[in-house]
């Protein structure tokens, strides 16, 4: 039986009872199973279900570009899954809605995005559940679509 060669990198060898057998140790894989993980991690966390933004913020260039009057049509054109985002009925509120904050105060209803016009945003984005908790409180069930105004002069 040989001693194991010194340098050998990450294969292991080892002669076992003289058959010349190569023998390769199980942490040979871990390189490709960390980049594995990583790689289902990086992908995992797409859509608005996990990770907060859907297809990112609806920003003033975008806007400029979309043929609505409202805010509420302009999120309807560009990102209608925000309108939705996971609608279920609950015994508590039988009529689930994302909630509605504009410059940082909450509006009534989804409706309210209706009295916006789009010429007086500079940006929309929705939150998930969790980030809308985490930033506003709780109360956020089914998210949170939050409109930033325009200021005078941009």
């Amino acid at each position: 039986m040989r001693p194991l060669q010194a340098g050998a990198g990450l294969v292991a060898r080892a002669m076992a009872a003289g058959n010349g057998k190569r023998i390769r140790c199980w942490w040979r894989h871990v390189p490709l199973i960390l980049v594995a993980l990583t790689s289902a991690c990086v992908v995992g966390n797409v859509g608005p279900s996990r990770g907060g933004r859907s297809q990112g913020d609806i920003q003033r260039p975008e806007l400029d570009q979309v043929l609505s009057e409202s805010a509420y049509e302009a999120v309807e054109q560009l990102r209608p899954s925000w309108l939705f985002y996971r609608r279920t009925p609950t015994l508590v509120n039988a009529n689930p809605e994302p909630a509605v904050y504009i410059d940082q105060a909450k509006l009534l209803s989804l409706d309210d995005l209706r009295t916006i016009p789009v010429q007086d945003v500079e940006l929309i984005r929705f939150l998930s559940a969790r980030d809308a908790t985490t930033v506003y409180g709780t109360g956020h069930m089914w998210g949170a679509i939050v409109v930033v105004s325009r200021r005078p002069g941009r």
